[in-house]
């Protein structure tokens, strides 16, 4: 459940899961010569300079037409790296060095892929730690028993839409844990509960499935002491172990797979998901060949989603509704948990090559730079809405699918509801111009209106349009006598002809640097107003975007006329060193 909380949140499946390690800046594509253009390279260096000479820094593809192998680099003494050479595509880069975290702290991170050509600069800094011992009321140690470190606010003190188990462990001998490696953040820090993936396979650690969690110091989760802790610090958070028994939730799947010949399906995973807290608490496993049963001990009093999943070998799931348990005092049992087949979206891109705006870069692999995400929305969901019993971590999430030879993506595994089509351009000169659903006569507006499944539904058909003939916008934000640069601060970019209002697609956004520089990549030539102004942000502290919030987009496009700051993009056209005031907003709020 933790690797699935990771996927679902406001990024994607896979890129939550590499983002962790990923990096704090990105270069512009890379001058390209007959040495570099078919290798990444980069350096990695910690905050003040230093080099890590124990530091890896792993390649690996996304996309691409030959697949390569994945490679693990050391640093020379200068803190450089270089690749092998490596086939066009999109690759991941990230590092890893015990004790020490990717500095980046932009929300949400900077795109992750890069290209063979590109030159990375990696930047680490001091992780957090939390340690401390288990005992019980008489002083003895609890040996073995497992241990979380579970972030519950972002750095800046805001709530996380999910809690994050960012590092579990056990005790030694001693009844010692120490959980390093932790952004900062504030965590609560809970010792036994229910069986989690990576636990209780066996041996010692078993004997405490069946006790519910215990907080520290010694608390259920409301009396829990909240940690907060900053980058390379050191906090002591000791737990006495109340040895307190749990409930059973138990019950059986059905619709299980069976593996056939040349698809391996595997043991269906079972999650449960505490609905006040926001965090996974307990996961199971059923096997398809013994009845799939299944049983969670250790469970407290409380309202929570159980569902079930299953993986295979090709990359398909299945995944059952979100069950609503309520557990007041006793054990439950006789739950039916039924897998069905999710939906998928399918299309191609097609590219516009223009002759009078030669200035696509990458013109030859540019099908093998380009992706394409499904985004599921559900901001105000009714119960009668489709896909209203989707587990809580999948209702605003997204999935990528990578192209074939021709352009064509498939994006499976999708749950019942509402998704975005949101396609992302290979290299700069290009700029996404339009996704439409079913023939030129009638078309239907994606960017607008969508895409609505229901298990097992597919929909097909779908063409995204990138051309060539970009424009780029690069510029620094000023700031007036006793103005400072927050840090929800975000630049915008909305179509100055009324009529164009309604396309998504004429709708930019970017995060400035601390200094206030900015990039706006990609953007379709035309005339715009330009403004930069605080982002509205929802609940959990995360910025609302402008392509996919109504509301939020029409404050931005009445801040931005009433501004009258004004930008023409002619085809292929760079803009270098533009100024832009902060603007205060004087919309409605």
């Amino acid at each position: 459940m933790t690797k699935l909380l990771r996927e679902a949140s406001s990024f994607t499946l896979i890129v939550l899961s590499l983002l962790i390690v990923a990096t704090t800046s990105r270069a512009q594509d890379a001058t390209e010569n007959k040495n570099s253009s078919n290798v990444i390279s980069g350096t990695v260096s910690t905050r003040d300079g230093g080099t890590l000479p124990n530091a890896r820094v792993s390649v690996g593809q996304v996309t691409g037409g030959v697949a390569n192998r994945g490679q693990v680099l050391r640093l020379d003494s200068s803190g450089h790296f270089e690749t092998q050479p490596l086939e066009p595509g999109l690759y991941w880069v990230s590092v890893f060095a015990p004790g020490y975290i990717s500095e980046n702290t932009q929300t949400p991170p900077p795109t992750p892929w890069y290209r063979p050509g590109d030159t990375v600069s990696l930047s680490l800094t001091k992780a957090g730690v939390i340690t401390g011992a288990v005992k019980n009321a008489n002083g003895d140690p609890f040996v073995t028993i497992p241990v979380r470190a579970i972030m519950v606010k972002n750095k800046d003190g805001k709530p996380l839409q999910f809690s994050s188990s960012y590092r579990d462990g056990m005790t030694d001998d001693r009844g010692i844990y120490r959980l390093y490696g932790l952004p900062a953040g504030t965590y609560v820090v809970s010792a036994g509960g229910p069986s989690r993936y990576g636990f209780y396979a066996g041996g010692t650690t078993a004997a405490y499935e069946t006790y519910v969690p215990t907080y520290a110091p010694s608390a259920t989760r409301d009396g829990a002491i909240e940690i907060v802790l900053n980058n390379g610090d050191e906090v002591t958070a000791d737990v006495q172990f109340r040895e307190e028994h749990g409930h059973v939730i138990s019950g059986t799947i059905t619709g299980a797979r069976m593996s056939e010949f040349g698809a391996q399906t595997y043991g269906v995973g079972i999650s449960l998901f505490d609905v006040r807290n926001r965090i996974d608490v307990g996961n199971g496993f059923a096997n398809p060949t013994n009845n799939s049963s299944f049983a969670l001990y250790g469970v407290p009093d409380g309202e929570y989603e159980l569902f079930a999943s299953q993986g295979s070998n090709t990359g398909d799931s299945i995944m059952s509704p979100a069950k609503q348990i309520k557990l007041q005092g006793a054990d439950v049992s006789g739950i039916s948990l039924a897998l069905a087949a999710p939906g998928s979206i399918e299309g191609r891109i097609v590219l516009e090559n223009d002759p009078k705006a030669a200035c696509g870069k990458h013109k030859t692999e540019a099908l093998l730079e380009a992706m394409v995400y499904a985004r599921r929305d559900s901001p105000e969901q009714s119960k009668t809405a489709v896909g209203n019993d989707v587990p809580s971590v999948y209702r605003n999430s997204a999935r990528p699918a990578t192209l074939d030879a021709k352009g064509s993506f498939a994006i499976k595994n999708l749950q019942p509801g509402s998704y975005r089509v949101d396609p992302r351009e290979p290299a700069s000169g290009w700029f996404l111009k339009s996704i439409t659903l079913g023939p030129a006569a009638r078309p239907v507006s994606i960017v607008r209106d969508g895409v609505t499944l229901k298990n097992g539904e597919r929909t097909s058909g779908i063409i995204v349009t990138i051309s060539e003939g970009a424009s780029q916008l690069v510029g620094r934000i000023t700031l007036s006598e006793g103005q400072s640069l927050a840090s929800n601060v975000r630049v915008y970019l909305v179509p100055f002809e009324r009529e164009a209002a309604d396309n998504l697609l004429r709708f930019f956004e970017a995060l400035p640097e601390p200094n206030g520089k900015f990039t706006i990549d990609y953007i379709a030539p035309g005339k715009y107003f330009i403004i930069a102004r605080a982002a509205e942000e929802n609940e959990y502290g995360t910025p609302k975007p402008i392509r996919f919030d109504t509301a939020f987009r029409s404050k931005i496009l009445q801040d931005a006329s009433a501004s009258k700051k004004e930008v023409v993009f002619k085809p292929c056209e760079q803009t270098l060193d533009y100024q832009l005031p902060l603007t205060v907003s004087t919309s409605p709020q």
